[in-house]
């Protein structure tokens, strides 16, 4: 077998996960985020390395990183200041790339590159997606970390 068959046979048996595609073209599909996994342990692992690396770097989202970026996020917002906005959305999509929090990265990413296509409609409801995105997917990281103790 040459080796152009050989990574043939390696990407069909390990296509990248949907949510590292672009963005959906229908603004509705902008607020479907329930077919994203909200923790994808195994896509974490290829960063953290152990999963009980996974569970420290989690763990110190939720308790200090997360509160403090999603307060700053809440004041430039209710400044009007959707620029700053968007780019704590974008520093919180960082993170969320590395901990395996998809929920969290794709209502991020869908609220920066909306942003970033200058439409203004829909920036509300996609701010208010993250924040209810992110209250919801910390009581289940909570629950997945209490589970390993």
């Amino acid at each position: 077998m040459n080796s152009s068959t050989s990574g043939k046979n390696n990407q069909q048996k390990n296509p990248l996960p949907t949510y590292f595609s672009d963005p959906p073209l229908q603004h509705v599909d902008l607020f479907k985020l329930s077919s994203y996994p909200v923790l994808d342990v195994e896509e974490a692992i290829k960063f953290t390395l152990t999963e009980e690396n996974l569970a420290e770097m989690l763990h110190t989202m939720l308790n200090h990183s997360l509160p403090d970026e999603v307060a700053e996020m809440k004041k430039f917002h209710d400044l009007g200041d959707w620029e700053k906005t968007q780019d704590i959305a974008h520093k919180i999509k960082g993170g969320c790339v590395y901990v395996g929090t998809v929920q969290m990265k794709m209502a991020c990413q869908y609220f920066e590159r909306y942003w970033k296509s200058g439409e203004t409609d829909l920036l509300e409801a996609l701010y208010q997606q993250i924040l209810h995105t992110i209250e919801e997917n910390v009581r289940y990281i909570k629950n997945w970390l209490d589970k390993r103790k």
